[in-house]
């Protein structure tokens, strides 16, 4: 493993990002959905959707790259809410997925300085990773569109 960069996403690199998303989907998350829950995400992370979101003033992609390969990514959306955050798996527990959230929180007190909290609707593979993050349980398990979820939140500590 080299050293690992955190830069914006790319228009160019949409495609790798979605091939990312979906190869880590199927094997840590998609495993507790049914089929509709199924296709609704992976049309959610299809490259056309992720093109037409990176498009909108009110998200933006960062992703982590080693060697030029992406090797994660985590998508904002109105500067208070992860969408995305994935790892591929042979960089799990290296603090990737930690940095890319402290550099989207950043980001968020950034364009949004009165910000108190930023949420996401976590898989449940994601629960105890967002735990470790500083997250908390918002709500019970809950399921939209075949979608299951646990909404939490992180605090913003203030200056």
């Amino acid at each position: 493993m080299g050293k690992i960069k955190y830069e914006y996403m790319k228009k160019s690199e949409v495609k790798e990002v979605s091939n990312l998303i979906k190869e880590l989907f199927k094997e840590f998350i998609g495993i507790d959905y049914n089929q509709e829950g199924k296709d609704t995400f992976l049309d959610y992370i299809a490259p056309n959707n992720l093109r037409e979101r990176y498009n909108k003033k009110n998200h933006e992609f960062l992703i982590a790259k080693d060697n030029d390969v992406i090797i994660g990514i985590i998508e904002l959306r109105d500067y208070n809410h992860i969408s995305l955050l994935f790892v591929k798996k042979n960089y799990h527990c290296r603090g990737i997925a930690k940095n890319l959230f402290n550099q989207a929180s950043e980001l968020c007190k950034q364009y949004n300085p009165d910000i108190e909290e930023i949420a996401v609707n976590s898989s449940l593979y994601a629960e105890k990773i967002y735990k470790k993050l500083g997250f908390k349980k918002a709500n019970n398990k809950q399921e939209k569109d075949g979608i299951i979820y646990i909404p939490m939140c992180y605090k913003i500590k203030n200056k």
